[in-house]
């Protein structure tokens, strides 16, 4: 039997991912088309709204699997989000411009290195099946 959360959840998941797939076309079509700086917005929404935001969901439904789930889908997501980085880093390496100036830019670049850091520490301390906190009661709560 499914409890209200779980049907809410899955209402919600889809919705992150459709929002974030229009939004990436909108904006690869909107400006001039695809250009390889389109494809820096695109990865982000894609990583930090659709896969970040299912993740976060999946594992509020609890278990072992979900868990499994929800770190796998994290991983993917920093992949997607370092890929986003690299668009604009190349970007502006090509435009000849200066990186990080801005404070846009210095909030991506400690939103990333959060995303980095946290899978490795979550995988080391969290995992269902080893990690060092898995039966702490107050980290798992």
């Amino acid at each position: 039997m499914e409890n209200k959360q779980s049907r809410v959840f899955k209402m919600i998941g889809p919705i992150l991912g459709l929002f974030s797939i229009v939004s990436a076309i909108y904006i690869g079509t909107a400006f001039q088309g695809w250009r390889w700086f389109s494809y820096h917005p695109a990865a982000m929404l894609l990583a930090y709204i659709a896969m970040a935001g299912n993740s976060l969901l999946i594992k509020k439904l609890g278990g072992p699997v979900n868990t499994r789930v929800h770190g796998y889908l994290m991983a993917a997501a920093a992949a997607v989000a370092l890929f986003g980085w690299y668009v604009i880093y190349s970007n502006k390496n090509a435009a000849g411009k200066p990186h990080n100036t801005t404070v846009h830019a210095w909030c991506g670049v400690v939103c990333l290195l959060g995303y980095a850091s946290m899978g490795p520490i979550g995988y080391i301390a969290l995992s269902p099946d080893w990690g060092l906190l898995r039966t702490n009661t107050t980290v798992r709560a």
